[in-house]
């Protein structure tokens, strides 16, 4: 979506293509976002709904048998583009805190690649555990990766949503998450809101302690059935059959 970044050319046209409409959001946050930038350029959507992204489980679930990962210890697994904003460096802070202390003995696994990528392969050089993280680059079908992980892992500054989150889910292996302004917290609610960390190493590092060593049984089917193909399909015919304005 177009979002105006202050500008007086950018309000302008985000108003001529937004003033009165009706919008969809795909995670609370959006949504705020969007309200905050219609009430700066003092304008108003004839109707603003949250509606997720919907999850293909079947599909995530099929393919998480296509092969088995060539890595035969237990790991830690990130899957992301490599940019500053999913904040890998936060990771490999509270990896290394936890091998320290001794609290883990999983290898720690990214998958991914993008323009941050160097910078985050001299960061975990200069890791005494170095020898225990692994870049794999560029996966196709990262979902056989995301099953046999001990835990999954998103650091993230923000999210727009947090799909990844739900295909490791879909994958039946536990997540952690940063908390911040983002969908990640229309995704980790009840039992998933204790897996939700601070930005910061120390914080991380207790939270993926508490996920690895709890013992608690997710019900993996309720947390993604809101993003079920059939839920987000439900969620757009409620829509188009409610025709009164949210104001």
């Amino acid at each position: 979506m177009f979002i105006p970044t202050g500008t007086f050319l950018k309000r302008f046209y985000f108003k001529k293509l937004y003033e009165g409409k009706n919008v969809i959001a795909i995670s609370s946050a959006i949504q705020e976002k969007l309200l905050s930038l219609y009430a700066q350029i003092r304008s108003v959507p004839r109707r603003i709904e949250v509606i997720g992204n919907p999850l293909k489980i079947d599909y995530v679930r099929e393919t998480s048998q296509a092969y088995l990962p060539e890595i035969d210890v237990p790991y830690i697994l990130s899957v992301s583009r490599i940019t500053p904003n999913k904040n890998l460096s936060l990771l490999i802070d509270a990896y290394n805190l936890l091998r320290s202390e001794e609290k883990i003995t999983q290898k720690l696994v990214i998958i991914g690649t993008g323009h941050d990528l160097e910078n985050v392969r001299a960061k975990a050089q200069k890791s005494p555990y170095k020898d225990s993280i692994i870049f794999t680059g560029q996966v196709s079908n990262p979902y056989p990766w995301m099953r046999k992980a001990d835990l999954f892992v998103l650091s993230s500054k923000f999210e727009g949503l947090g799909m990844v989150l739900l295909e490791a889910l879909a994958c039946g292996t536990k997540v952690v998450s940063t908390k911040s302004k983002s969908g990640v917290t229309d995704i980790m609610k009840e039992d998933l809101s204790r897996y939700l960390c601070d930005q910061t190493p120390q914080s991380m590092a207790k939270t993926i302690e508490t996920a690895l060593n709890d013992g608690i049984k997710l019900d993996y089917d309720s947390c993604i059935a809101p993003f079920s193909p059939r839920s987000i399909l439900d969620d757009f015919e409620r829509l188009l059959n409610d025709s009164h304005p949210v104001t």
